[in-house]
């Protein structure tokens, strides 16, 4: 089963047309022609069984014949500082999305190296994870932020952060017990300093462990949304 994304279209839609790269795909890949039906999800947790009405030469017609709401249990809310490499870092969007988490935030932190995202080739990404794995909600993936902003506006219920500092931590074991809205901060290569450490603590971020091993960003993020994913 192939999944197709459309922002445009939501539960009132009932005729909509495409005129993008899918389709070539649909016509010239997947060989589909009027009268079958293509799976569309709009990332809002949707999904549309789409019959297919006119094929023209450079748009495609659609009739909506089923609608669908999934469940959404992804409460996690990644805080990433940017990291040098931007492969590692769409790595860590496509596994993210894969796995299934609410939002991501890119921060920029004291030992953040790299400064810039570029968000379109970023959502892109997103949006392709999201296809490939048939999901029906599409990460929000928000502008960048400083750290000590992000921590300021910050309104999960469990707050963490996570940290190679020898200081008491909670294990991310935990993580799999939570049920509701939760945020976790990545440092970046060489980790937080004490002070952005402290300043999260004082704003009620507790700090976390991710065990013993010493883990790039990327894996380290991808090692929380698995365990916030978990039995659940």
């Amino acid at each position: 089963m192939e999944l197709f994304y459309n922002s445009k279209i939501d539960k009132n839609t009932t005729n909509f047309a495409i005129c993008d790269e899918d389709l070539k795909h649909i016509t010239r890949v997947m060989r589909k022609r009027k009268g079958d039906i293509i799976k569309f999800t709009n990332g809002k947790g949707y999904g549309f069984e789409s019959q297919i009405e006119r094929i023209e030469k450079k748009k495609i017609h659609f009739e909506i014949k089923k609608l669908f709401k999934t469940a959404n249990s992804n409460n996690l809310h990644i805080g990433i500082s940017l990291l040098k490499s931007p492969t590692r870092f769409e790595f860590f969007l496509e596994k993210a999305t894969e796995i299934g988490i609410k939002e991501i935030t890119p921060i920029v932190s004291k030992n953040t190296l790299k400064k810039g995202i570029n968000m379109l080739r970023s959502k892109n990404k997103i949006i392709s994870a999201m296809k490939q794995s048939i999901k029906y909600y599409m990460p929000k993936l928000n502008e960048l932020e400083l750290f000590e902003t992000f921590c300021n506006n910050s309104d999960e219920k469990y707050k963490f952060i996570s940290t190679c500092q020898d200081i008491k931590k909670i294990p991310v074991s935990n993580l799999t017990k939570i049920q509701e809205s939760t945020v976790v901060l990545i440092g970046p290569e060489g980790d937080f300093n004490k002070d952005e450490v402290d300043y999260a603590i004082k704003n009620d971020f507790e700090p976390l462990s991710l065990g013993n091993n010493r883990l790039r960003s990327e894996t380290a993020a991808i090692v929380v949304s698995s365990a916030f994913s978990s039995f659940k």
